[in-house]
């Protein structure tokens, strides 16, 4: 019994993915910053490419580092700290405003810009899973 369960909670995992438009419209707006906030985050190049493909947000400090690279050059975040709503939509029009606020929300509580880039990272990633 616990392996039909198993295989059922897997094959669940596997039939979900992120939409063909969110990986060409993401993949454009990096393409300038990837190769530069990888060697400055340390992080595994790997973990960058997978993490659409395999709807995983990596949980470490180089991945938060990152995606914190990614969102200043994007100047998706701001100097100050707070992210850029309009421009964010502007660029990822695939996002709606009510989504992307409810996930600055679950983000703006957090003082390290590097966490707090994850957190916003983690939530749109977990929000555009379709079946």
């Amino acid at each position: 019994m616990k392996i039909v369960l198993l295989l059922v909670l897997i094959s669940s995992a596997l039939s979900k993915k992120i939409p063909d438009r969110v990986h060409e419209v993401w993949g454009q707006l990096i393409a300038p910053y990837s190769d530069e906030c990888v060697e400055s985050s340390k992080v595994n190049p790997h973990q960058v490419k997978n993490m659409l493909t395999h709807m995983h947000v990596p949980n470490n400090e180089q991945f938060h580092d990152y995606i914190k690279c990614i969102y200043e050059k994007l100047e998706m975040l701001k100097p100050d700290g707070n992210f850029n709503e309009e421009l964010i939509l502007s660029k990822a029009h695939y996002l709606t405003k009510d989504f992307l606020i409810r996930c600055i929300k679950n983000a703006e509580l957090e003082q390290n810009l590097s966490k707090k880039s994850y957190i916003l990272c983690n939530c749109v990633v977990e929000g555009l899973v379709v079946d």
